[in-house]
Parts: structure tokens; C-alpha cells; sequence
């Protein structure tokens, strides 16, 4: 049977972004089996991508996805459906044009929105191309609840609206070890992924557990991530560096790794921290979940959706060091409760956040189209 054409227009790693590794994921967890995918890469493929500003390059590179699209649509008659990533910032001004494109050429769009819980404090401008890029779409795939439910406020039918958590799907085999530390001075190895930026709570991460370190605290962390900026790489370079000998060797700052080395570290580890500022749902939590470990992070997003506190982890309120130091020292009580938070999160991850799920949403979604 003829597989019915599905363009994905979405943005790969590089750079190791959340979307991008969501999108990847997707694609890799049974996409091709269930269509013909043709794949219109938006990333500038850069490992470092610069982010919170607007560039020539990055204008240039949203003309060149411009006529990428055009061309694939022009030699892809038949094609039915579009999915596609966006985020209800300034970004969905380059993102309408892709929808633009798309009903053009009488494709149906399946529009994973990003953000859509900002949308009533918005600009007014951002608010009225978002609305009108849902109004475009035939399906609008909310990835966290208070997105999900703030789409459906605004959306012209409510119904098209769907929960499309984030989900990942893992690039290599993990045995999670749900590791026992009965021994109080057995060292409790914190680890956190993401950009060693601010935004995700490097900034505040990295000088508290220097401070725990130095009062005598058994722990280590490993950070694994570039910076936003080649500015945040140096701001962490400098502070570890001007740390004693001993302090040194309990901090790991990594960057470029492959995903075999990512899951050998998450896999080793004994608490995942991510006191981020700005997420929706950060794929590296559900890495951390699929890898047995408990979590400590912020009500942002879906998180709370997610992690569920003294059940899976803990959370704080982002941008409280005071909090994110009573989280730690609080979880290194409570360290006969990880294996079970563990078990909990692995669970959990198999159940709703493995990204088969979401092509397996992918398929009902097309097979009921309402068009």
C-alpha cells in the first residue's frame, strides 16, 4: 500500500535543541514506517546557536527553508499533511509564512505550537499571527496542559486542539541502576543537561553546590552542555578555575558529547537538577526519567505535569538559590527514596513519554481528519 506523504518541516540537530532533538526523535521512533516523509530541515545547522537576538543569517536562512518548502511542495503534489514546530513568540513571524505556503498548496497542517500559555500577555501582533496561524491549522499540538488549554480559549474550533507531550526517543540502549546510597558518605553524583546558560539555571546551579562542596557536602556535579554564549563557557570556566584542587575534581563542565556518553554519564548519576527559568518540557528530563534517576527542577511549563513532588522528585521556584539549595539538601536526606523515585520515572517515561507515543498520535490524528 502507498504510504501517504507527510512533510516535516522542522529544525535536526544540530543545534542539540529541545524541539530539534523532539523532532529527531519523532523521526527516528517509527515516523518512516507509518509515511513518506520528506523532511525540510529548518536549522542553520550551527553547533552553537545563538539565541534571544535577530541576525542576517538567520533571516537569510528562513528564505532559504522558504523556497526549500516551495520546491517540496511544488515536486510533492500528492502531498496531504505538514507537520511543523513553531513557538508563539517573535519566531512565529517567520513560521506564519511556512503555514502561508502550505494552504497554498491545500496541504493540511499539523501545527506544534509552542507557548501558547504567553499568549494573552503577548504583543498584539504575536497574538493575532498566532491566532491566525491555528486558525490555518487542522490540528493545533499543545506540548504542555496549560498550553493545551490556552489554545483552546483562542482557537476558532477548540476541538483541533490536542496534548502532544514533548517525548524523546532514546538513541542508545539504557539499564537504569536505581542505585542504592546507604552509606552517608557515599558521594551523590547531581548531574543537569542543557545550555550552561542562565536560562536553564546553570548560573545559579553551579556557585551553590561550589558553596556545598566547600561546607563539606558528599557530592559531585556534572554538567553536560555548551553555552548560549562563548560568554557563559568563560564565566564557568573562571569560577572552577579559581576553585581549590578539590573542588575542581567534583565539577564536570562537558560540552560535545556523543549520545553514548551523554546516557554513560546519566546513567551513572544519581539526581538530575535542572533549576531551569524558561522551558516548556525539557527533553533532557525525560532522559534523566528513562535513566532511572529522580528529579529536581522548577514549576515551569509541563514540568509540574511531570514531576510530581516526594513521587518522582522535587520542585522549587525558579530563580531562588535559597530553594534550589533546601532541594538539593533535602533530596540528599531522603536518599533511600531514589530508587523508587527512579523506578517511578522509568515507568512513567515508558508510558507517556517515549516518542512512539507521539507517532502513534501522528497516525490517529491523520487517519481522523476531519478534511
Amino acid at each position: 500500500m502507498k504510504k501517504t506523504k507527510l512533510l516535516f518541516i522542522t529544525p535536526f540537530p544540530p543545534p542539540f535543541g529541545g524541539i530539534a532533538i523532539l523532532s529527531q526523535s519523532i523521526l527516528n521512533a517509527g515516523l518512516k514506517d507509518c509515511f513518506d516523509v520528506i523532511t525540510i530541515n529548518t536549522s542553520k545547522k550551527a553547533l552553537r546557536e545563538k539565541i534571544d537576538s535577530v541576525r542576517f543569517s538567520g533571516i537569510l536562512n528562513s528564505f532559504k527553508n522558504y523556497l526549500k518548502l516551495i520546491k517540496a511542495c511544488h515536486s510533492n503534489r500528492d502531498a496531504k499533511y505538514a507537520y511543523i514546530t513553531g513557538t508563539s513568540n517573535w519566531a512565529i513571524l517567520r513560521d506564519f509564512l511556512y503555514l502561508i505556503i502550505l494552504k497554498f498548496y491545500n496541504i493540511e497542517i499539523l501545527f506544534n505550537l509552542h507557548g501558547t500559555r504567553k499568549l494573552e500577555q503577548s504583543n498584539g501582533l504575536i497574538k493575532w499571527v498566532s491566532q491566525k496561524a491555528m486558525a490555518y491549522s487542522t490540528y493545533i499540538l499543545s506540548p504542555t496542559r496549560v498550553d493545551f488549554e490556552a489554545a483552546k480559549k483562542l482557537s476558532n474550533r477548540p476541538a483541533k486542539v490536542k496534548l502532544f507531550y514533548n517525548a524523546t526517543n532514546l538513541s542508545v540502549p539504557v539499564e537504569p541502576k536505581y542505585k542504592n546510597l546507604l552509606n552517608a558518605k557515599e558521594d551523590v553524583t547531581l548531574i543537569g543537561i542543557g545550555r550552561l546558560s542562565d536560562a536553564k539555571g546553570a548560573y545559579d546551579l553551579i556557585p551553590l553546590v561550589i558553596q556545598l562542596i566547600d561546607k563539606g557536602h558528599p557530592i559531585k556535579l556534572i554538567w553536560i552542555g555548551r553555552g548560549a554564549y562563548e560568554a557563559d563557557d568563560k564565566w564557568a570556566s573562571d569560577l572552577i578555575n579559581k576553585q581549590s584542587a578539590k573542588t575542581q575534581n567534583r565539577i564536570h563542565l562537558l560540552k560535545d558529547l556523543t549520545e553514548e556518553e551523554k546516557f554513560n554519564y546519566l546513567q551513572q548519576a544519581d539526581l538530575f537538577v535542572l533549576p531551569t527559568k524558561n522551558d516548556n518540557l525539557p527533553v533532557s528530563i525525560l532522559e534523566a526519567m528513562a535513566c532511572g534517576l529522580p528529579v529536581i527542577s522548577t514549576y515551569m511549563g509541563a514540568i509540574p505535569e511531570v514531576i510530581i513532588p516526594n513521587k518522582n522528585g522535587w520542585l522549587i521556584n525558579h530563580s531562588n538559590t535559597s530553594e534550589l539549595k533546601s532541594g538539593i539538601l533535602n533530596a540528599l536526606k531522603q536518599k533511600d527514596k531514589f530508587p523508587d523515585m527512579g523506578k517511578q520515572n522509568t515507568e512513567d517515561f515508558n508510558r507517556i513519554y517515549n516518542a512512539v507515543n507521539r507517532v502513534n498520535e501522528l497516525v490517529a490524528m491523520i487517519t481522523n481528519s476531519p478534511n
